[in-house]
């Protein structure tokens, strides 16, 4: 079942393999609700061990999720949703979101191991603002705080 608001169904914004919009996509995976096909870089960070985390968002289904490139099987990254801007030095954690799954490389093929996380919504709202953590071994590595508008 395609998941369409009335404001979307009247602005033609949903996809036709977008699942979820908004709220409805917190906690799902980016990749098994169509989220990933319009998938942006929000922002992006390289961490100490030479990894690269993510802030992705999906315009199509108005939500973000973190993605981890050449992380390691265990690592913890999770993405945070703040309702209005944090002060400074609040902490993106404890973990929110650590579920993650992988999505590449398929099959074990060559490439990087790429991981995300579950979503969180990113529907513009001028309050809203998102950033991604990795729990590296002396603390935490967070990306840019990003406004969702």
């Amino acid at each position: 079942t395609l998941f369409r608001s009335p404001s979307q169904a009247a602005h033609g914004t949903v996809k036709p393999d977008v699942l979820c919009y908004g709220n409805g996509c917190n906690g799902q995976d980016p990749i098994g609700e169509g989220c990933s096909a319009d998938a942006q870089i929000r922002e992006s960070i390289t961490l100490s061990d030479g990894s690269t985390l993510q802030v992705m968002g999906s315009p199509a289904c108005g939500a973000l999720w973190a993605r981890l490139i050449y992380g390691y099987f265990g690592d913890e990254f999770w993405i945070c949703a703040y309702n209005g801007y944090p002060s400074p030095g609040a902490s993106c954690g404890p973990p929110k979101a650590t579920a993650y799954d992988q999505e590449s490389p398929p099959g074990g093929g060559n490439g990087p191991d790429i991981w995300h996380t579950d979503m969180v919504s990113g529907v513009a709202h001028a309050s809203t603002y998102e950033q991604a953590c990795w729990q590296g071994p002396d603390g935490p590595q967070c990306t840019a705080i990003w406004q969702s508008n």
